[in-house]
């Protein structure tokens, strides 16, 4: 037999945990029939079948799983092996990869790279927006994110919290009358599809909020200031981020208290020179726009 690729190995790594080769490719950031050939050229090499379809789903097959925790501990150790090795290096310069949650990622993140660049022209930053909390090597060396990792091995950092509040544009509201905090329901709403979590709230406080009070939906939440600004209705949205954009705030009786923000590496990490600049201007930034 010969060597196996460690890519191999990754992608079957991936594919085990989330069942489908697209959703794979997007978390290695590579394309998808680069995933189907790794895991056709395992196969092979093992002479094993490691998968079976189920729907569009891909599931470990017997074998495969058989394998899964073995090849879990090789990824374990590569990444630990790489993240070993960039704590050691003394270079201020380079990429820093860094994963931030959707609203801060469109909303916050181009004032702070700016800032971060004229700072410190010799850092470059891989932002990866995503909601995920996981922190691999792979995917990002620092994240910002509504919830601490589940990963033991990380240190977090509390940074602030969203506050939310209800917002309009001001040609919005040069063409309807907001009334009260009960006219609420008569106006046309920005809301979600899949994601409840607006309506629970809601419904907390006595209002009956259904998805069909949304004239305008989606799951991308960092979308929804935007469709704000373009006057499509009222949207609930941190406050911080209607400041920032200029929209108006409405029925200022009404807000939430929303996730707390979490700044998260892996400790090692932190000894790297420019990972550490990207720290500490990240913390002050986050605790500056939060205070």
């Amino acid at each position: 037999m010969k060597d196996l690729d460690w890519r191999w190995l990754r992608s079957f790594v991936a594919v085990a945990d989330h069942a489908k080769m697209q959703d794979a490719s997007d978390m290695l950031g590579i394309s998808q029939p680069t995933v189907s050939r790794h895991i056709k050229h395992l196969e092979e090499q093992l002479n094993l079948t490691l998968f079976d379809r189920n729907g569009t789903s891909l599931v470990l097959s017997e074998k495969g799983q058989a394998l899964y925790e073995h090849a879990k501990l090789v990824q374990t150790s590569v990444l630990n092996f790489e993240r070993q090795a960039m704590s050691e290096s003394n270079e201020e310069s380079g990429i820093v990869k860094v994963m931030m949650h959707c609203m801060l990622g469109y909303h916050f993140a181009p004032k702070w790279l700016n800032d971060l660049h004229a700072c410190f022209p010799q850092v470059s930053i891989d932002l990866n927006i995503d909601d995920r909390t996981s922190l691999l090597l792979r995917e990002a060396e620092i994240s910002v994110h509504t919830e601490k990792p589940s990963q033991l091995d990380l240190i977090s950092q509390k940074v602030g919290r969203f506050t939310l509040g209800v917002y309009a544009s001001e040609s919005y509201l040069a063409q309807h009358d907001i009334g009260s905090f009960a006219d609420l329901l008569t106006h046309k709403l920005i809301g979600f599809d899949q994601i409840t979590a607006i309506i629970d709230e809601a419904s907390g406080i006595g209002l009956s909020l259904t998805k069909e009070n949304f004239v305008v939906r989606s799951d991308l939440w960092a979308l929804h200031p935007i469709l704000i600004q373009q006057s499509l209705g009222l949207g609930i949205i941190p406050i911080r981020i209607g400041e920032t954009l200029g929209l108006t705030r409405v029925y200022p009786e009404f807000s939430l208290v929303g996730d707390e923000i979490y700044l998260s590496a892996h400790p090692d990490l932190k000894r790297n020179p420019r990972i550490r600049i990207v720290w500490d201007h990240l913390f002050k930034s986050l605790c500056a726009w939060f205070s």
